[in-house]
């Protein structure tokens, strides 16, 4: 019992670091952030479209989304819903 205490303990606090280091750097991002500077999900691909290599990610995300999509379709349709 023991060592599945000192685990599992071991275990919360990796768990409690990794969620304040993450809430440190929203707050941090957040301090930082220009509003004026958003962009939105158009903005974003816009920028992706003008790095050099720009078309070939925008293919690779299309493609990812495209079996994201198909991934959910199919999970949906064998999902089973027990009322």
């Amino acid at each position: 019992m023991g060592r599945a205490w000192a685990n599992s303990s071991k275990t919360t606090i990796v768990g409690l670091h990794e969620y304040f280091d993450r809430t440190g750097f929203l707050i941090e991002a957040a301090w930082h952030v220009n509003p004026r500077e958003a962009r939105g999900l158009g903005g974003a691909l816009r920028a992706l479209e003008q790095r050099p290599f720009g078309p070939w990610m925008l293919g690779i995300v299309a493609a990812g989304l495209t079996c994201y999509g198909l991934y959910l379709i199919v999970l949906a349709w064998y999902r089973r819903v027990r009322l």
